[in-house]
């Protein structure tokens, strides 16, 4: 299977872009375990901590296309930059009192991996 990949990893550039494509994509598949067991240990509810994972997963829905939209229209740097630290930011919010509110900064505040990582600077 790696075989016809082989020479593509051999264009100047590709290597790294892969790589960092690879860690960058690892958080977002972890967020919502994370957020669901955290959540619960936090509140002893796993409705509870269905109901923020949920509000993280459709605000991120929502976002995800709009932040899209302005890592297009304004490059990457512009927009992945600002939206770090406030993503960061945000997600210690649940650790620390575990509200639907901060779960939509979470959500919201997460800049588009996939989009990000097809498109070349």
């Amino acid at each position: 299977m790696v075989g016809p990949y082989r020479g593509l990893f051999g264009t100047p550039g590709v290597r790294g872009f892969v790589i960092a494509g690879f860690f960058g994509r690892m958080p977002v598949s972890m967020l919502g375990i994370g957020v669901v067991v955290l959540v619960k240990e936090l509140t002893g509810s796993y409705a509870t901590a269905g109901a923020v994972a949920a509000t993280v997963g459709v605000s991120y829905a929502v976002a995800a296309p709009l932040s899209g939209r302005l890592v297009d229209r304004f490059g990457q740097a512009r927009i992945v930059i600002p939206l770090t630290p406030a993503h960061g930011a945000t997600l210690t919010g649940p650790m620390l009192s575990a509200l639907l509110a901060v779960a939509i900064g979470v959500g919201g505040s997460a800049w588009p991996r996939p989009p990000v990582a097809r498109q070349q600077s």
